[in-house]
């Protein structure tokens, strides 16, 4: 299996070496000199972070086009996700994020249409930490559905916080769905001031980063609930995932590459076979592990059907919520 990963890895490598030759002749194949990766959020957000490590080392290993990172913030990512979807198809301008764009829709929150990206490399995933108040009785994933629901006296309200159409609006709804519980929802500016209200105890549940959450194990400000993810996570060892819990709930962020609509195949696949390259290369793997990130690359056609499957997941999470508003 090694072997055909490597000899798939080359062959994309020789097609870009086709498509995207050295000298003048390259100039001639991209009206840009490099290909732009739109990052829809400030500077400094863990996306951001992500893709500014992966264009350095890509550009550090000769890979050709080059790439360089824009953030175009605005509208919680909308701003440039659009500013991509209406742009030229020529291999010029991407969107480096994860698939908030479908979030948003199901939400009612953008036009985008569903079909203005075209995947080109789903490159990284990130399981998610979901932590709750310190000033709250709850201490596993079980006390959730207590807390909210108590055998005898007045149901506490379960405050989360997440704005509709954002991931952890909807990964806080997948899992309490799960357990048979309808929070109420907060939205906060930033993440800091999110973190703020979990520790002041006035919000009850939150998805929170991994500087967040180290910090919070060494000060006690809020308390650590679980991992997203299938397996425990090195980066901190004793927490435990929701599925141990007994909540089958398991989600990563995906992160990767989207060009515009009708972007021509040979130039998404040629730069598929770069990240590719890249991410099989166990300095770039170990950069990403420290971030409590593995490197997950999928191609064009993969990226796209695991997509496709997730859209149809976050329906079912959708139709849901809106049930429970009628």
């Amino acid at each position: 299996m090694m072997k055909a990963a490597m000899l798939a890895v080359a062959g994309l490598a020789a097609l870009t070496a086709m498509i995207f030759p050295t000298g003048p002749a390259q100039a001639q194949l991209l009206p840009c000199k490099a290909i732009t990766l739109v990052v829809p959020w400030n500077p400094g957000g863990a996306t951001d972070v992500l893709f500014r490590i992966l264009t350095e080392r890509y550009n550090l290993a000769g890979h050709l086009p080059a790439l360089k990172v824009r953030n175009v913030a605005g509208e919680r990512g909308l701003v440039g996700a659009r500013l991509v979807a209406e742009a030229s198809p020529d291999g010029c301008l991407m969107l480096a994020a994860h698939d908030f764009v479908t979030l948003e829709r199901l939400a009612g929150n953008t036009d985008i249409p569903a079909d203005a990206f075209t995947p080109v490399a789903r490159v990284a995933s990130t399981p998610l930490l979901i932590a709750v108040s310190a000033k709250s009785a709850i201490r596993s994933a079980g006390d959730l559905a207590a807390f909210a629901k108590p055998a005898d006296g007045p149901a506490s309200p379960l405050i989360a916080a997440g704005h509709p159409g954002s991931v952890d609006y909807f990964a806080l709804q997948a899992l309490t769905q799960m357990i048979g519980v309808t929070p109420e929802f907060r939205s906060y500016q930033s993440p800091r001031r999110m973190v703020r209200a979990l520790i002041d105890g006035d919000i009850t549940l939150a998805e929170v980063g991994p500087g967040a959450g180290a910090a919070a194990r060494t000060s006690g400000s809020f308390r650590l609930l679980g991992v997203t993810s299938a397996q425990p996570v090195d980066e901190f060892p004793g927490l435990p995932t929701f599925r141990s819990q007994g909540i089958d709930f398991v989600y990563e962020l995906e992160r990767g590459i989207f060009a515009p609509k009708g972007t021509p195949a040979p130039v998404v696949e040629a730069i598929a076979g770069n990240i590719a390259d890249l991410l099989n290369r166990p300095a770039m793997q170990a950069i990403l592990k420290e971030k409590m990130t593995r490197a997950t690359y999928l191609g064009p056609a993969e990226f796209a059907d695991r997509l496709a499957r997730a859209v149809e997941a976050w329906k079912s999470v959708s139709d849901r919520i809106n049930a429970g508003k009628r």
